[in-house]
Parts: structure tokens; C-alpha cells; sequence
């Protein structure tokens, strides 16, 4: 105590107070940088938002744990080596999390690729893959489709509409997005079965030591990653044989049974087209909320109530493909097992593993360190069709609702523009094709024959004569720029805007005087803009 009293009384007052300064700056920089960071990934139910959280839960605890230790140090008389080995499990633990949110952060990326590829999928036409060789690729846009992606792509979203009973303007490739997104977070969560399986290899792994002859620890930790590599292929495999039992029991694993649900489907969407997508989009929204309200009042007994049971079932309402749902919530718990395995192989691999693998030689931790970029490379293709088939087999009604009031407002939205585009351009003097082109040339300002954002950002301010708000102009774009990479080309724009009314003239006539571009913004561009006449001929 004497000791203490002591070094308190040696404390520099000068110094603690200009650590205690320090840390205030340090602390409020960091707030202002964790306030810019979590406005920057978006919305609350974002995949950005949910890792950001994940990474303050893992660093809280740290926090947590740290201070536990220095109170039980100062407190306590424990003893050192089960305070180290206690510290060591704990930093285990938060360099696994950190290995975890890495690892998420890398499939959110992937998730980016993949959604790219069904918002393309969807500039497919139905009418392409009657006529389309089945060995070849379909362009749109910037991506290259191959047939039987596009053709198994339309089948799944087909029976998916039947069952839901959704128009064929619902946003599928939307839903498909929320819903890649949903697993992902929901792997970030990790299953409570997932940390069961851990302990199990933390036992086995005590029992080795203890019972069996001592083995070198790299020896074991390597055979580990390959053992899990393993696991991971069998997981792989049997992921294969529950997406060919979905398409077999849906009718669409041959090639024939895929044209002629594509055959369904066009003839569903020819159906359609007698009446608005908005009108199609708001009767479905009304029959939800109707189905929702008679599913909150008692059930019928006696006959009547199990005649309506009969008919439910008839309809698909309380089959909802369980089997198929069941098979893929147990893939999604073994894909979360795979990834929080893989996630300790990689913390243990920083932390200790990897000095004492490179002690040996390089090609030792060469071969220590591959189950990682195997594992890594299996659980993303694990992540790609898990995610798939849990969307298609088990409804998300909340989500379903979402995408609904979403199309229906890009529905509104895409209506309002063309209409108006369609009459700005007719005050404008155009008439024809060759006018339209007239128009993107005047707006693609980059040289590169595609409007970026900012170039469809200047359009639609002329169409719309006003500015519009983020959300508005993000719903139009998605619209026009089928793929979502790159900018829009004119085969797009034109696709969007063009009228089957228009001549086929040989000139462009429309007088685009006064018309601002963005290039007009430039003072060099100004003075180019400045030439006599503005009228394109």
C-alpha cells in the first residue's frame, strides 16, 4: 500500500494532463470519423451498417475483456500463466471476428458481381431464347449471359411468381439482391449450432493432446485446414444435389423443360401487357394487404375450414416448397459452420501458426497457409447458390411487400419520365430516331459513346425541368443502365425512350438550342458550345 501511495505521488501532473488531452482528441477524432463511416455504407439495413456493428460489438468486447483483465491483475491474486492463456482466447476470439467481418466485407463485393448479373439477366428477352443457341452467350449490355443461366434464371422466377401469384413487373432481381444481402449479415451473425461446432474442436483437439503421442503443432493445425477443406467440397457437393433437386422438381432440368417454362413466362407477360404495370403492381398490393387481413381473423372449423385447407394446398399456400426450405436452411447453418471454422483457421494463422510454419520453411507455410484461399474460394461458390436457393424456396413476405411498393414506385417513376421525355422532345422539333440520337450525342459529354450518371443526371433535369431527389433519380438509372456497370449506351437509351411512331428519317432535325449538358458546365466545353448555329443537322 506504502508502494502505491508512492507512485501516486510521483504522478507528473503535467504529463496526465496532457495524456488526458490526447486521448479527448483522439477520442472525438474517432467519433467523427465512426459518424462519416456509418453515413457513408448506407442505411441501417444495409450489409455495411450490419458489419459496422459487428465490428463495434467485437471491439466493445475487447474493451470489456481488457478491463476485467487489468481489475482481476490489480485485484486478484491469480495466478500469471491462466491470466495469459485467458488473454490469448480473448484476442483469439477478436482477431477471428476481425477475420469474419474481412471475410464478409470480401463476399459483400461478391454479392456487388452477382447482383449485376441478375439485374442483366433480366434485360434478357423471353423471345431470345426461343431462337438462341443453347451453347452460346447472350450480350446485355456489358455482360455476357450464357443461355442456360438466363434460361433456368426466368424458369425459377416463373414458378416463383406463380406461387406468390406476383405480377411479372415485380422486381425479381431486386428481391434476389435483398436477399443475398439478408444471408450474408445472417452469416455475420453466426449460428448459435456454428459455435457448438467449435467447441467440439476445441475438445477434440484437448483430447489429442492429452491422450494421444505429441504430435508438431503445425503438422496438426495444417492437417486441420485440409480436413476442413474437405468439408467444405462435401458441403459443396451436396449444395449441387439440393439446387438439381430444386430445378427437378420444378420441371426445368432439361434444357426442353427450360424453353417451355421461358414459353410460360412470355405468355404470362404477353397477358399482361393489356393493362398497366402500375395498375398489375397496385391490385397485387391490395390482394396482400386483403390476404393478411383474413389471415389475422379465426379460422374456419368444420367442413368449410378444412375445404379451405384443401383448396390452400391445391393453390401451393401451405406446401411453399418446405422441402426445398428445409434443405436450404441446413445448407445456410453448414455454410455458417464452414465460414466460422475457416475464420479461427485464419486468426490461429496470424497469430501464431504462420511464424512458427515459416520457422520450418517457406514452402511449409506456403502449404499451411492454401486451405485458407481453397476455403475461401469453395464458401464464396457456397454463398452464391445457398443464397439463391433459400430466396426462391422460403418466401420472405416482408421482403416480397418491399420489392412490391419499390416496382410500383420505379413503375410510376419510369412512366412519368418517358411521357414527359416524349414530349419535351416533340417541343423540341424531333420526329425520328435520328433525332433520338441527336439527344444522346448532345448529353454524352465523355467521348466514349455512353451517358454516365451525371450526363443522365443533366437529362433528366431538361426532361423533368427540375432537380430530383437521390432516391428518384437511383430508381431511373437502375432503368436505364440494364447491367448496372458502366454508363448507358445508345442501344439502351434508345431501347428506353424510343416510340414506334417515330419516321425513320435520314437527318436529325430537332433544334436543341438552350438545351444544358453537362459538358456546357466546363468553361472549355462552353466555348466550344458557343459555335453560330445550334441546330444539328
Amino acid at each position: 500500500m506504502g508502494h502505491q501511495d508512492e507512485h501516486e505521488a510521483h504522478l507528473d501532473v503535467t504529463v496526465v494532463s496532457f495524456m488526458l488531452v490526447s486521448l479527448i482528441a483522439f477520442t472525438l477524432a474517432s467519433e467523427k470519423l465512426l459518424h462519416a463511416l456509418h453515413g457513408w455504407l448506407g442505411r441501417g439495413g444495409s450489409v455495411g451498417q450490419q458489419l459496422f456493428h459487428k465490428v463495434k460489438d467485437e471491439l466493445m468486447l475487447v474493451g470489456v475483456l481488457a478491463l476485467v483483465l487489468d481489475v482481476a491483475e490489480h485485484a486478484m491474486t491469480c495466478d500469471h500463466a491462466v491470466l495469459e492463456a485467458f488473454e490469448w482466447a480473448h484476442r483469439l476470439l477478436f482477431v477471428a471476428a476481425l477475420v469474419l467481418v474481412a471475410f464478409a466485407v470480401t463476399l459483400a463485393g461478391a454479392c456487388a458481381a452477382l447482383t449485376t448479373r441478375y439485374h442483366a439477366v433480366e434485360g434478357v428477352s423471353l423471345e431470345s431464347l426461343f431462337v438462341t443457341n443453347r451453347d452460346a452467350s447472350i450480350r446485355v449490355a456489358h455482360t455476357d449471359i450464357r443461355w442456360r443461366e438466363a434460361a433456368t434464371y426466368f424458369a425459377l422466377r416463373e414458378d416463383f411468381f406463380a406461387r406468390c401469384e406476383l405480377p411479372a413487373a415485380f422486381a425479381f432481381s431486386r428481391y434476389l439482391e435483398g436477399a443475398l444481402k439478408e444471408f450474408i449479415v445472417d452469416q455475420v451473425e453466426i449460428y448459435a449450432s456454428a459455435w457448438g461446432i467449435v467447441v467440439l474442436v476445441v475438445s477434440m483437439n484437448w483430447a489429442r493432446s492429452r491422450y494421444t503421442p505429441p504430435w508438431r503443432e503445425t503438422d496438426v493445425f495444417m492437417s486441420g485446414g485440409y480436413v476442413l477443406v474437405v468439408l467444405a467440397l462435401l458441403l459443396k457437393k451436396r449444395e449441387d444435389a439440393a439446387w438439381a433437386a430444386l430445378r427437378r422438381d420444378l420441371g426445368c432440368a432439361t434444357d426442353d423443360a427450360l424453353v417451355e417454362a421461358c414459353r410460360r413466362a412470355h405468355k404470362h407477360r404477353t397477358a399482361e401487357k393489356a393493362v398497366k404495370d402500375e395498375a398489375n403492381l397496385a391490385r397485387t398490393i391490395e390482394r396482400r394487404e386483403h390476404t393478411r387481413e383474413l389471415a389475422q381473423q379465426p379460422a374456419a372449423r368444420g367442413f368449410a375450414g378444412r375445404l379451405k385447407a384443401l383448396r390452400d394446398h391445391r393453390a401451393g399456400r401451405l406446401d411453399d416448397n418446405r422441402h426445398h426450405a428445409r434443405t436450404a436452411a441446413q445448407l445456410s447453418a453448414y455454410v455458417s459452420w464452414v465460414l466460422l471454422l475457416l475464420c479461427f483457421y485464419g486468426a490461429l494463422l496470424v497469430l501464431r501458426y504462420g511464424a512458427l510454419a515459416i520457422k520450418v520453411s517457406r514452402l511449409y507455410f506456403l502449404a499451411t497457409a492454401l486451405p485458407v484461399p481453397l476455403l475461401c474460394y469453395v464458401v464464396g461458390k457456397l454463398v452464391h447458390r445457398t443464397s439463391f436457393v433459400v430466396a426462391v424456396s422460403k418466401v420472405d413476405e416482408a421482403a416480397v411487400d418491399e420489392c412490391l411498393e419499390a416496382s410500383l414506385q420505379t413503375s410510376h417513376d419510369v412512366a412519368a419520365l418517358r411521357a414527359t421525355f416524349r414530349q419535351a422532345f416533340a417541343d423540341h422539333g424531333g420526329r425520328s430516331r435520328m433525332d433520338l440520337r441527336a439527344v444522346f450525342d448532345h448529353f454524352e459529354s465523355s467521348g466514349d459513346g455512353e451517358l454516365d450518371r451525371d450526363d443522365a443526371r443533366a437529362l433528366v433535369k431538361w426532361v423533368l425541368k427540375r432537380r430530383i431527389s437521390k432516391d428518384h433519380f437511383d430508381r431511373v438509372w437502375r432503368e436505364l443502365n440494364v447491367d448496372e456497370i458502366g454508363g448507358i449506351g445508345f442501344a439502351d437509351f434508345s431501347s428506353f425512350f424510343d416510340d414506334p411512331a417515330w419516321a425513320l428519317a435520314s437527318d436529325a432535325q430537332i433544334d436543341l438550342r438552350g438545351v444544358t449538358s453537362k459538358r456546357s458546365r466546363s468553361f472549355f466545353s462552353r466555348k466550344k458550345l458557343s459555335s453560330p448555329s445550334k441546330k444539328i443537322n
